[in-house]
């Protein structure tokens, strides 16, 4: 078995989306001694869109979506099939006839339920982004799924939506935060890395957020696992 780690490291300072929160920090707030030992206490302070990170549905339907905490597990943990879309240009749409023939490359078919990431080739370029203007580094460029490439993904039946970037459409209209997340209940995970790293086209995603009652989001450790 070999488990591959697909999360960004979580870091006091990291970047984050302008209206997102708190700018991150991870501190010692005490360390406590006896005679016998010492026990750091710290803390995180983050907000829940960060760095690799699941979007509940909550988060684009706040009234009535599932929270973090409401979301079946089967969602994040399942097989998922990775489509290489390195070949895409920066902020060009990534189309059905892209999503066809990465399907046909990687031999694999996409049962419902089943996960789908987007591999586009960012995840080595997320310190990149260094600011809140996250639209002006080289990470916040990638490719997008189009409106008919997000209803392909749809009728498939998926489960869950990754990509490494930070979104898998454009900011102008966000076809998969309304059609998956919103209308149908699709979590998206963003931010993933180390796609490269995987050696096949199937594997056994792991993406568990902890249970925060009523986050529209949250981090998680993302890993695949090859048998």
């Amino acid at each position: 078995m070999r488990i591959i780690d697909l999360s960004q490291e979580i870091y006091s300072g990291m970047p984050q989306r302008f209206f997102a929160g708190p700018v991150p920090c991870v501190f010692d707030n005490g360390i406590r001694s006896t005679p016998d030992y010492q026990a750091v206490d710290d803390c995180c302070i983050l907000q829940n869109h960060l760095g690799t990170h699941v979007d509940a549905p909550r988060h684009y339907n706040p009234r009535d979506g599932l929270a973090m905490h409401q979301v079946p597990l089967e969602h994040f943990v399942t097989q998922a099939v990775v489509l290489d879309l390195r070949h895409k240009n920066p902020r060009s749409e990534i189309t059905v006839a892209d999503l066809e023939q990465a399907m046909a490359n990687a031999n694999e078919h996409i049962a419902p339920a089943e996960g789908v990431l987007l591999h586009v080739g960012m995840g080595n370029k997320y310190r990149t982004w260094t600011t809140e203007r996250w639209w002006e580094s080289e990470y916040g460029q990638p490719p997008y799924l189009d409106e008919e490439g997000v209803r392909w993904l749809l009728d498939k039946q998926i489960g869950i939506l990754g990509i490494d970037a930070i979104a898998p459409d454009a900011p102008a209209d966000r076809p998969a935060h309304r059609i998956l997340l919103r209308e149908h209940g699709v979590p998206i995970i963003e931010n993933l890395c180390n796609l490269e790293s995987l050696s096949r086209p199937r594997v056994l995603l792991i993406a568990l957020p902890p249970k925060v009652v009523g986050a529209g989001g949250f981090p998680v450790r993302a890993v695949a696992v090859e048998a």
